[in-house]
């Protein structure tokens, strides 16, 4: 992994938690909270594996 990708990757976590510190003192944990399941899990849904179909010829 090149050090561009590997160090943009560090500025993004650092970003997304800083910002969900932000929502929290802002909008309150149980507001937050539904917003960064739903992230999760649509994150999760994205980066699966999707197995391979050959059944096209």
């Amino acid at each position: 992994m090149p050090v561009t990708s590997f160090f943009l990757t560090i500025l993004a976590v650092i970003f997304a938690a800083a910002v969900t510190v932000w929502a929290m003192t802002v909008w309150g944990f149980l507001t937050v909270l539904p917003m960064l399941m739903a992230a999760v899990l649509i994150a999760r849904w994205a980066l699966g594996r999707v197995p391979y179909d050959d059944s096209h010829p």
